[in-house]
């Protein structure tokens, strides 16, 4: 998620009213970040002096990298996530706002909570200069200080949102304030000083009529701390659940759920009264749960061949279910009907234990298969998953696959490779060794035979009454197979 934040032009001041600080709702894990930059002085020490500032009144840590510019435009989404700073006459292209005097982008995930990369840009339509006092901005023609800028800037990196009732430096529209106040501090401290919630364990919970432990992780939990479980979907509320274990960033509790399936959320709240808000997860039905494995993008490559050729078959196995699968057996198969497969049908691979795959994950196969006698004509390649329902399925009815594949008819063709004789010369009673490769150029394969090595005098023909040197047996030989 990309969001946008710019400060305005003119200056203004509010009359003292109520703390009022606004969040924008996303924060950065561990209370820090660092901002790769390469801008000349005065305005990379006026930069690092912003950052400073906050720093000193806030629990939160920003980092200058010098020297090591990033621009802002790169998605983190493809390379490694940085916050940089610059200044330009646009946003990635995308003309300024007629008032913004800078813009500030943050990327988000888990929905917006937590912070990826942040850039910050300074509109060059606009004169810059670092300076103390009251502010000298004035439309265009004004002189803006970029540290007061920054530090503006900073405080929506760190997640503060425009305050619009009080003075602050997260006001909308620049002003005479040149650091943060008392509000934009709380505010501060309210992002990261307040227990956070980042995950739950397991999470989908599965239902059971016993306890289980619960694992909530995060950040900022401190003794005391009242962990408040609520069943959202029967309104009923269930305060001060008993901690089995509790530390800065992890507590364990041993609910009971039941079986019942219902939305839920845990809140944890600091005994200073700090909230770390609902973060909200499901109890599933344990009736229901379970993994349903289907076969998806079933190719052969090629689709034709002879008995004893060889033929790539690849496919993914897919986990549409809601539970992670146990390990299976799945076999494949060749059979001349579409409709169906056997376990009468020739074996073409098993393919034992294959690892159990999580919801919505996959696990791709490609194996080689070597295609067995069978009479010529159209057949079929099948998938059979979890030949021995193993797999812990809610469904098993969609567990196979098959695609069309020719056998091709055809005959063996042996011929005779590489012959040599050593030594190539030798009187009666002498030994030599003869080697040779027997290559199967033919369409299908050969099957086992015998070979027989004979001494004549012509160089034209051999006949059964030439002497008998060696007789080998031959075992059977795979279309472009070679012994």
């Amino acid at each position: 998620m990309l969001l946008f934040a710019c400060l305005g032009l003119c200056s203004f001041l509010c009359p003292q009213t109520s703390q009022a600080y606004e969040l924008e709702g996303q924060a950065w894990l561990d209370a820090t970040t660092e901002f790769h930059i390469d801008l000349p002085d005065p305005w990379e020490s006026a930069f690092e002096d912003a950052e400073a500032s906050w720093n000193q009144r806030t629990p939160f840590l920003f980092t200058l990298i010098k020297n090591s510019p990033k621009d802002p435009c790169e998605s983190p989404l493809q390379q490694t996530p940085r916050n940089g700073a610059m200044f330009s006459s646009t946003v990635c292209g995308v003309a300024y706002g007629p008032t913004a005097l800078a813009v500030t982008t943050n990327w988000t995930t888990d929905g917006g909570k937590t912070s990826l990369q942040s850039g910050i840009w300074y509109n060059t339509g606009f004169q810059w200069e670092v300076y103390s006092g009251p502010s000298e901005g004035s439309g265009h023609q004004g002189v803006y200080d970029f540290r007061r800028a920054t530090m503006h800037e900073l405080g929506h990196v760190l997640g503060l949102g425009h305050e619009e009732t009080v003075p602050s430096i997260m006001h909308a529209v620049i002003s005479d304030i040149e650091d943060p106040t008392a509000d934009d501090i709380a505010g501060a401290e309210e992002i990261y000083l307040r227990p956070r919630i980042s995950s739950i364990n397991p999470n989908p919970v599965i239902g059971a009529n016993i306890a289980q432990p619960l694992t909530i992780n995060g950040s900022n939990f401190e003794s005391g701390a009242n962990v408040i479980l609520r069943d959202l979907s029967f309104g009923q509320v269930f305060p001060n659940r008993t901690i089995a274990s509790l530390t800065s960033s992890s507590i364990v509790i041993n609910p009971n759920f039941t079986t019942q399936a219902a939305d839920w959320s845990v809140e944890v709240v600091n005994v200073d009264g700090r909230s770390s808000g609902q973060f909200s997860f499901d109890v599933l039905d344990p009736s229901i749960i379970g993994s349903d494995l289907v076969v998806e993008s079933l190719q052969v490559d090629p689709v034709q061949g002879a008995s004893g050729g060889i033929t790539t078959v690849a496919f993914t196995i897919r986990n549409q279910g809601n539970a992670t699968s146990n390990s299976q057996t799945t076999k494949i198969r060749l059979a001349i009907s579409d409709e169906n497969v056997t376990t009468a049908d020739p074996l073409l691979r098993s393919l034992p234990n294959l690892s159990g795959i999580p919801p919505s994950g996959g696990l791709q196969v490609t194996v080689q298969v070597l295609i067995p006698e069978q009479t010529a004509g159209p057949h079929h390649v099948w998938i059979i998953l979890d030949v021995d329902s193993s797999a812990g399925q809610l469904n098993e009815t969609n567990d196979q696959a098959h695609t069309p594949f020719t056998v091709l008819g055809g005959e063996p063709d042996l011929v005779v490779e590489s012959l040599e004789v050593v030594p190539t010369s030798g009187v009666p009673g002498s030994n030599g060794v003869v080697n040779f490769t027997i290559r199967n150029l033919g369409s299908s394969a050969a099957l086992a035979s015998t070979t027989n090595v004979r001494l004549s005098a012509s160089n034209a023909n051999v006949t059964i009454n030439d002497p008998l040197l060696a007789t080998v047996n031959t075992p059977g030989i795979p279309i472009d197979g070679g012994l």
